[in-house]
Order: structure tokens, then sequence, then C-alpha cells
């Protein structure tokens, strides 16, 4: 099971110790904790622009209802714990990667909580004493896999100011186990097992034991996204991810992604963003990805699209 694993300009985790990173603070919302800190993303960095476009490209048709207010991520190298908690990952990284021929099985998930639950993860990770325990998966933590942010947001509960908080994390899951509703949730069945999953062909939640979480969950970035509940239609009908009469506007950058530079991609993603929040129309945003790519490049690739 590889996952659905985002570039890895979005996800580099910065562990150096020279970070020389200036921390900045937009909200008051959010403090330094126990010397870790979240740094907030400016709307026009390009880390900012891939994550958001990744999550919004994730989420589908619900896009159009869904506002990123924030991006701030984790500076796990503000502090001695931060780091540890960084060694810590990759050693258990190598652990489980030796013992399962190879391969760790790293992943990207998602996880929903309260302000508070930011605060308490942290300070001090993922684990029965970061998160609160219980529920459906009793023995263990339940990430919502890499691609499956919809229903991460969807079963989040919001706040007084109708604020939700998403934590984008790594995840190594090792060799994994389905776990069949009904059965006693007390984790796998043995030891040769790492991990639970609710489906192996297409996994939506990978669920970590509450005592394996704090070592092999780590948080990267906390979004904080506002949904809007007034518009007309469920909000529990996730439809399908919207594409060109052409080519996917994904395959499509993951095209252009192989010739164009970083800085040209991002900025395609950024007015992609722009139309999934229907900001600007689809005529525009085919006139910005014109300007950006020219004529003779899209015809080339939209015609050996067709061709296969």
């Amino acid at each position: 099971m590889n996952g659905s694993v985002i570039e890895d300009d979005v996800v580099q985790v910065k562990d150096e110790a020279s970070d020389s990173e200036s921390i900045t603070y937009e909200s008051t919302e959010m403090e330094p904790l126990d010397g870790r800190a979240l740094l907030h993303l400016d709307e026009e960095s390009d880390e900012h622009a891939n994550l958001k476009h990744y999550f919004l490209v994730s989420i589908g048709s619900l896009a159009e209802r869904c506002s990123v207010l924030a991006i701030r991520r984790l500076v796990h190298c503000s502090s001695v714990m931060g780091r540890a908690q960084i060694e810590a990952f990759k050693l258990y990284e190598r652990a489980l990667a030796e013992k399962n021929g190879g391969n760790p099985n790293l992943n990207m998930g998602w996880y929903g909580t309260s302000i508070d639950g930011v605060r308490k993860i942290v300070k001090n990770g993922f684990g029965s004493d970061g998160v609160p325990m219980g529920g459906p998966f009793g023995f263990g933590l339940c990430i919502y896999g890499g691609s499956s942010p919809a229903n991460c947001v969807l079963s989040s509960v919001a706040d007084a100011n109708g604020f939700k908080y998403l934590i984008f994390c790594r995840v190594i899951l090792g060799k994994t186990e389905q776990f069949l509703p009904g059965t006693k949730p007390f984790g796998p069945s043995s030891d040769e097992f790492d991990s639970c999953v609710d489906d192996q062909q297409f996994p939506q939640k990978y669920i970590v034991r509450y005592s394996d979480a704090k070592t092999r969950v780590l948080p990267l970035y906390v979004l904080t996204v506002q949904l809007d509940t007034q518009s007309k239609g469920s909000l529990n009908e996730i439809v399908t991810r919207p594409h060109s009469p052409w080519i996917s506007f994904n395959k499509l950058i993951y095209i252009l992604s192989k010739g164009l530079s970083s800085s040209k991609i991002c900025l395609i993603k950024k007015f992609h963003v722009k139309y999934m929040e229907r900001k600007i129309s689809r005529e525009q945003l085919v006139t910005h990805l014109r300007q950006i790519v020219g004529d003779n490049l899209l015809k080339s690739i939209i015609r050996k699209f067709q061709q296969r």
C-alpha cells in the first residue's frame, strides 16, 4: 500500500538544528508551546500554495464550500523535545523498514481536532497524552489517509467560530491488518502487524496504537478551515473530483511539472485554487494557463494524452 504521497517540496521536514527562519504569529490563538512553535505560512509562498492545492484537490467538490483560513508549520527544530521527536520518528522508520523487508510503509494523513487538541499535540506529540482516547477505535488513533481529507473535514467538530483544525502528518504504518467492523478494538491481532486500516486495497483510515502514536505519527502542518454549511446540497455526499473535458487538471499539472520550473507550477496551482474556490471562471483559468505554459506545449500534451 503506497498511499497518496504529496510532493516532497510540501512535506520536507525541516529538522536542521541551524534552521534560522523567523517565527511570526498572525493570531494570538497560536502561541509557542514548551519551546516549540508554529510558523504561519505566507499565502503567497510556494509551501502554502502546494499544500493548499493538494488539500483542495483532495476534497473535490467540497472545495467550493471549504475555506482555508491559515496554514502553519510545526518548527520541530525550535526545541530539544522537537528534535528528539524527529529522531525518534526516523529511528522507528528504520526499525519498521528492517522488520518488513525494507518497506516502512510511510504515508501522509489528516487528523481533525480542536484548538486545545492542537496545543496538546504541538506540545506533546500524538499519543495518549496528546489526544483523547476512546471512540470506535478504542485501542488507537484514527488518521484519515492523505487523499481523504474530505472525510476528516466532515467528521471534525467546529468551534464556536465555525473553525475546524486539521493536522497534516506523516504516518509510519508498517505491515497493516484490516480492522473489521464489529470486532473488539484491541489492536492488530498479532505482533506480525504494526497497524490497522479500514480497507487493504483502498484505505481511508489508518489506526495506530496510542502507545505507538508518539513515535509513528509526526505532525507537520496545522490547517485552519471553515466549512460553509448554508449552501444547498448534502455535505455528506462527496462528489468526484472535477476534470477537464480533455485531460484532468491534476494530470496536466503532473505532466507539466516534469518540464516547467517549480515557480511556474506553483503559479498554475494558485490559479487552479482560485478556480476551485470559484473566485475565477473556467475560461479565466484556461487563459492564465495558456499565458504561463504556451499554446504549443498545451496542444502537444493534450494530443499525446488523447492518443494513449
